[in-house]
């Protein structure tokens, strides 16, 4: 199996997983989230990944995931003078 099509059969089991939750959801008094109702098994591995992260190395390693190049530049009063 390709990689295109691994990321097409993990994004389709993500929306039938959200679909599914919220149609259940409807018909139900309490709700449950959808990792509880239908859980993947790449997600234990996300959330692991996920709970010892700040906000600032999630979105680093975000962006490295997609290939972006982060440019951080230091602001300082006396350049906008």
């Amino acid at each position: 199996m390709w990689e295109g099509e691994n990321d097409r059969e993990t994004l389709l089991m993500w929306l039938c997983r959200r679909i599914a939750t919220l149609i259940r959801n409807a018909h139900f008094k309490d709700s449950v989230s959808e990792y509880d109702f239908m859980p993947l098994p790449w997600d234990d591995e996300q959330r692991s990944r996920q709970q010892g992260m700040d906000a600032q190395a999630a979105f680093m390693s975000l962006a490295a995931a997609m290939g972006a190049e982060i440019v951080r530049e230091e602001y300082s009063e006396k350049s906008t003078q």
